[in-house]
């Protein structure tokens, strides 16, 4: 597949699952409406959509796949073992850290989400991380020291509502 056609079909099966959370929005904001769920039923997808093959259906050793659920990763000065939800590799180098929410968690204006995905970015010496729950995805720079007062827009380079994947679809392609 070409990378045009990659991009056709990406942008393609995000238009889906921007359809599909928009016929059921409210069910998906409601406090029942859970992070695992969210996960499996839009996260993953946009991923994978991205290119991602977070399930490894390549059958690729745990050495060489390029996304790992729950991978582990050392926070703080304590050295405490932290679980982002995915990590994304190339050529078994860390490349991102994506820290999944449920759609009802205000990643906007949550300074804790922002946070912990700023630290885990941070501590693997990544560029960016993204935090996103489906219905907001947000790109944070993650080479400043995160601190746990700072509001959820401090090194955020990019903030898209889900209804805007499609539209800005170019500007989140090359990330």
């Amino acid at each position: 597949m070409t990378i045009d056609a990659e991009k056709l079909a990406a942008r393609t099966r995000i238009a889906e699952l921007v359809r599909n959370f928009q016929l059921n929005e409210a069910d998906y904001l409601a406090p029942a409406y859970n992070e695992t769920q969210a996960r499996t039923d839009f996260i993953t997808p946009l991923l994978e959509a991205f290119g991602w093959d977070v399930h490894n259906v390549a059958g690729l050793p745990m050495a060489f796949r390029e996304g790992i659920e729950e991978a582990t990763v050392e926070v703080g000065v304590e050295k405490l073992s932290k679980r982002p939800d995915y990590e994304l590799r190339l050529a078994r180098q860390r490349k991102l850290f994506v820290e999944a929410k449920k759609p009802n968690v205000r990643i906007d204006q949550r300074r804790e989400s922002a946070f912990q995905t700023r630290r885990y970015g941070y501590s693997a010496s990544l560029p960016i991380s993204v935090l996103t729950n489906f219905h907001q995805l947000a790109v944070y720079d993650c080479r400043p020291i995160p601190v746990l007062t700072d509001d959820a827009h401090v090194a955020r380079l990019l903030l898209v509502d889900y209804q805007d994947l499609e539209a800005r679809f170019d500007e989140i392609w090359p990330l």
